[in-house]
């Protein structure tokens, strides 16, 4: 075991996820959330070496390098420029050879890579549980990283997203006075909410960059303009009267201040075509669900008559549901919807959640897709916090009815429109609709991408499917592990599993390892292998004309598979980037993050068992781990092109790729022509729950992962946080935005959209909340640091 990973004492193995990635000890969490203003991070060089070099080095060398492989690959040796000075003359010569000249980057490293990343909350009200709800990893405040590739060095700056609604959450944490049960904002699985003042926007997903802007976005939130070069908030795209929320239009004094504005968090720009906009424009969507969801007494009533199926749940017809697509121009700050409908009339309802857009030269596709938010959840902290608190008993059997798991639906619809239809003249007093054409592949979709090119009407659409798994669970407080052995179930327990109806089979062969209950918040492991895809489509018809799938389950000496298959990256194409020329994607970067039972509870287990569409039996589910994974597939011939398996203990996210300066040498894939950098979480002590996080910055050749990773990034005095997606731009306009004119922005905004709804508040501590705090802070964007200097 290396001096990097950590072990479960109570099984004697090695933990598959290190104690770091959930870290929500305040210790941790005040050292996640620190603002940083550029700072060079530290250059490691790394080396593999096989096992059998290995063996014949000096052990000095073994013992003060970092140490990390998968075993059929050998050793990692990971150098400072320190160490390699002290030991250097004791270095094979096939070492000494590859040492670089200069201890810096390759020149052909540029640009400017972005990060997001959602954090937990400052502090809680108090150190009881139900007093802040129940929350998942990726319910947070949103961090933003900026890794710049500058002069062969590696600088990071940190800043926190500061919307309105951050500074109101803030100071309810912080301030006696606005510490009050209706301002409190309580997490309720993926969403954080006030009862009195609405719901956080805490822009903590994904980026778009359009031809003049970068975008921050967000799930439940406007995107937002934000100034790369201060890393501050600008302004949010649209007023809020462009956008329809999730509840009915009410009285501005009973409406909630913050408003949720339901819409991808991958929308989309196109570089090419933008002659008309010459600051470019982005298509996106707005639309709800329906309220229907909203429902306890549905959820009751369909466990008392046993059909609260398994395979999700379908509503044809919810209350308030509506799908709109939406074109905002920057030039002209012009917003556009239409009302998407099928070709018989009948509107568009989406079932789960448009997480992701994608465009090619004439289609735009519109995902609904295994995204569910259930605001059940939402809603479980005010309605069932008390009674939990005071019940565990009775909370156990309000969890296992009224938020009872329901799965996402097995297959993804997604809707064809024509670009050419956005710019179709509208009759006077005609409703903007737009036709859209529905496509329905077989299994449940994470996320996509297409070619740019659709030559003949016909598509090329390539995806992760997530089978059996839900990235928007978390492993909860009642969850226990698979493994019975782990825990006993207290006899009043399995009365109240019977009561609810519960299925009790678990597996015949129980796995080796129990749950971490400590990862309350985690997202579970997926309870069936994932799997990759490409697909042609009709355009004209929505068909689907040809269909390859890819999954691994790992059964090789390299352990490569495709569990967890969850985000990717690729170069960028011509719609992509005004220096960019191609127009297919040929290989595709995708990222896994393996498989264990340390993450599987086992309400999970048993919602999953059964499921009819699964790639793998669920007793074929492996005994043992299987590591993160970082695949480049080669889309033409639908293989794993080339792997790299993370270590045991090491968790990596948001890769990203970044193509490379120098010009392409004959022979040489422009797709493979750069390096993938990514996020590595680690624990820097073994078998210690309370480590010190190690997080770092690998760096990859896009183009030769058996090298491994060729650096690594860290510093000291920088925590990073689990981030999500991620996103490159090759330089910056510094000094774009002067402070008064970002300030400007900021307080436009204030006064066209929050102001008038603030103004008709009957309760005046809505008022004083925002004269004191709000408006001035948001304005100004004060630190975190500050603040919490000012309120001590």
């Amino acid at each position: 075991m290396s001096k990097n990973q950590t072990a479960d004492p109570a099984s004697g193995t090695v933990n598959f996820t290190p104690y770091s990635a959930i870290g929500t000890n305040l210790d941790d969490v005040s050292k996640r959330r620190r603002e940083h203003d550029p700072t060079p991070l530290n250059l490691q060089v790394c080396w593999y070496v096989t096992p059998e070099l290995a063996a014949t080095l000096d052990p000095v060398i073994l013992d003060r390098t970092s140490v990390d492989a998968q075993p059929i690959y050998g050793r990692l040796l990971t150098f400072d420029l320190e160490t390699l000075t002290q030991l250097r003359d004791r270095l094979p010569d096939r070492i000494q050879s590859q040492i670089p000249v200069s201890w810096q980057l390759p020149a052909d490293l540029w640009g400017y890579a972005f990060f997001a990343c959602p954090l937990p909350p400052v502090t809680t009200f108090s150190a009881d549980q139900y007093a802040r709800g129940d929350r998942m990893v990726l319910n947070g405040d949103g961090m933003l990283y900026r890794l710049g590739f500058e002069d062969g060095r590696a600088i990071l700056k940190t800043r926190m997203m500061k919307t309105p609604c951050y500074y109101a959450d803030l100071a309810a944490q912080l301030v006696p006075k606005f510490d009050k049960i209706g301002y409190r904002f309580l997490d309720g699985g993926m969403v954080r909410h006030s009862l009195l003042l609405g719901t956080r926007n805490q822009m903590n997903t994904a980026f778009v960059a359009t031809k003049e802007h970068l975008l921050a976005t967000f799930d439940a939130a406007r995107p937002h303009i934000i100034d790369p070069d201060s890393l501050e908030l600008l302004e949010p795209i649209g007023a809020a009267s462009n956008w329809q929320g999730l509840a009915p239009k009410q009285p501005a004094w009973l409406t909630q201040v913050f408003q949720p504005y339901s819409n991808p968090a991958h929308p989309v720009c196109d570089h090419l075509q933008c002659t008309d906009a010459p600051a470019g424009e982005f298509i996106t969507a707005n639309y709800s669900a329906g309220l229907s969801l909203l429902s306890a007494i549905d959820r009751f009533r369909r466990w008392y008559k046993g059909k609260l199926g398994r395979d999700g749940v379908i509503l044809k017809n919810p209350w308030g549901a509506f799908t709109s697509l939406v074109r905002y121009r920057f030039d002209s700050k012009t917003f556009e919807k239409w009302r998407l409908v099928l070709p018989n009339g009948e509107p568009v309802i989406i079932q789960q959640a448009i997480h992701q857009m994608a465009l090619t030269e004439d289609y735009i596709i519109v995902g609904d897709i295994a995204f569910k938010i259930e605001l059940s959840q939402i809603f479980a902290p005010f309605l069932f916090g008390g009674i939990r608190k005071y019940s565990v008993k009775i909370g156990y059997w309000l969890s296992l009815v009224f938020l009872q798991l329901i799965q996402p639906i097995p297959y993804a619809n997604l809707y064809l429109v024509k670009r050419s239809d956005l710019d179709r003249p509208i009759s006077p007093g005609e409703e903007p609709t737009i036709t859209a054409v529905k496509i329905i592949l077989p299994r449940e979709v994470s996320h996509f991408v297409t070619d740019y090119r659709n030559p003949n009407g016909k598509i090329t659409l390539m995806s992760a499917h997530n089978g059996g798994w839900d990235v928007t669970e978390w492993i909860g407080e009642y969850d226990e592990s698979v493994n019975l052995d782990c825990e006993k179930t207290p006899p009043l327990t399995k009365g109240i599993e019977a009561i609810a109806g519960v299925n009790n089979g678990l597996p015949s062969v129980p796995p080796q390892k129990c749950l971490r209950k400590e990862f309350r918040g985690f997202q579970p492991s997926p309870v069936d292998l994932n799997s990759v895809a490409r697909y042609t489509i009709d355009a004209n018809t929505g068909a689907v004309l040809e269909a390859h799938f890819l999954s691994d389950i790992g059964d090789n000496p390299s352990k490569c598979n495709t569990w967890s298959v969850s985000v990717n990256t690729h170069r960028n194409l011509n719609r992509d980037s005004q220096l960019e020329t191609g127009e297919k994607i040929t290989s595709l970067y995708w990222m896994g993050w393996g498989f264990t039972w340390e993450t599987i509870p086992k309400r999970i287990y048993r919602a999953y068992r059964d499921r009819d569409n699964r790639v793998i039996s669920i007793e074929g589910l492996p005994q043992s781990d299987m590591p993160a994974t970082l695949l480049r597939i080669d889309t033409e011939r639908m293989e794993i092109a080339d792997s790299f398996e993370f270590p045991i203990g090491y968790l990596a996210r948001s890769p990203q790729f970044i193509p490379s300066q120098e010009p392409l040498p004959d022979g040489k894939d422009p797709a493979t022509h750069g390096y993938i950098v990514c996020v590595i979480m680690s624990d820097a002590e073994p078998d210690n729950p309370h480590t010190i996080a190690k997080d770092e910055i690998w760096v990859f050749h896009a183009d030769d992962f058996k090298n491994k990773p060729i650096y690594r990034l860290s510093h000291p005095n920088i925590n990073l946080g689990l981030t999500i997606h991620s996103t490159w731009i090759p330089k910056i306009e510094f000094g774009k935005y002067s402070e008064a004119e970002r300030q400007a922005m900021r307080k436009q905004t204030l006064d066209r959209d929050f102001n008038p709804v603030v103004q008709a508040k009957i309760f005046p501590h809505t008022k004083t909340l925002f004269s004191e705090v709000v408006y001035p802070h948001y304005i100004k964007q004060t630190t975190e640091a500050e603040l919490i200097d000012l309120w001590k």
